[in-house]
């Protein structure tokens, strides 16, 4: 568990949404933590907040899933559980296991009690909750666990407790206060087909993350860089988008890799793209040995890109850094 940030107020989402609605969530999350969140998912977030039901986030790699439950956690400062699904995962990351050592020193009646018992990441955060109120837990590619680890999560994503055999006093854990608030769960999954189950499914509300579009692209570039000038940001995207249609590349980056390259600039003062600086920063674009090579051979015609008007990319771009300006203003 991460605990929140010293000195800074936790919040409790569910409260400020009753409070001001959708937009403040969607305000917050952006001016705190620079994550401009979709309509519908923000729809399906907020639903996910008023009915207590984990949300589960799916679309493809690098689409803001895990961004979304890193920004809820940083905007309104709550202590942070997070699981990356993985293979060989176990019954003791994903809920609880047994201190063995402990217990064979122990006498048997306290052999099995809650002294001797190891919460993992899931029903830890819910003990939490329990104990201690508001948190968020995020299960990072859920996709990833087995039909067998995905179905040990169905009680205590229907329940709020898992039941522990042979704990006592009593075997449950989790939320056993009849009202008291669930952690915030935010489950995401990468687009792979059918591998979550359908009970799984069941006992969550649902988005779809899409791609942003160029003018959502261009929102949360201004966004998450507001260090970098305007002209830094025209030319970054101008670069991306040409950088994207490359067909000799074999992994497009994204806006992950744009937003790491546009910071690196704007932390440096570089104001205009060179075919130097395309070659000494090509590093945060791509990620394959065939790629470098063939972004770095371009250098020259990927630095005149970025400074060569594009309507396509300018018009989302001024949009975005208008949209900001009149932000602020207000």
């Amino acid at each position: 568990m991460r605990p929140p940030a010293p000195g800074r107020e936790t919040i409790d989402p569910r409260e400020y949404l009753s409070l001001g609605g959708e937009a403040s969530v969607a305000t917050a999350l952006r001016d705190r933590t620079g994550y401009c969140i979709q309509r519908q998912t923000l729809a399906a977030l907020a639903e996910a907040l008023e009915s207590g039901t984990p949300l589960l986030a799916e679309g493809k790699p690098g689409c803001g899933k895990s961004a979304l439950a890193n920004a809820v956690a940083a905007a309104f400062n709550l202590p942070y559980f997070s699981l990356q699904s993985m293979d060989g995962i176990s019954l003791g990351d994903l809920l609880y296991e047994w201190d063995r050592a402990g217990q064979a020193v122990a006498g048997p009646e306290a052999r099995w009690t809650r002294e001797y018992l190891m919460l993992g990441e899931i029903l830890g955060a819910f003990e939490h909750a329990e104990r201690r109120g508001v948190c968020i837990l995020r299960i990072d590619e859920v996709d990833k666990l087995t039909e067998r680890h995905q179905h040990m999560l169905l009680q205590i994503l229907e329940e709020g407790f898992s039941d522990v055999p042979r704990l006592v006093p009593t075997s449950r854990v989790g939320i056993t206060t009849p009202g008291r608030a669930w952690p915030i769960v935010i489950l995401t999954s990468n687009d792979r087909g059918d591998v979550i189950s359908e009970p799984l499914r069941s006992r969550c509300t649902y988005t779809w993350i899409h791609n942003p579009s160029p003018v959502e692209e261009a929102e949360i570039l201004v966004s998450r860089c507001p260090q970098a000038r305007p002209e830094l940001i025209y030319a970054a995207v101008r670069l991306l988008a040409f950088v994207r249609h490359k067909g000799d590349l074999r992994a497009k980056p994204g806006l992950r890799e744009v937003i790491r390259l546009t910071r690196e600039l704007a932390r440096k003062g570089i104001k205009r793209i060179t075919p130097d600086v395309v070659e000494r920063h090509a590093c945060h674009l791509v990620k394959n040995r065939n790629d470098l090579a063939s972004l770095v051979a371009a250098r020259a015609a990927v630095a005149v890109a970025a400074h060569r008007e594009n309507q396509m990319v300018d018009e989302p771009v001024r949009r975005a850094i208008e949209g900001t300006a009149r932000g602020h203003a207000a």
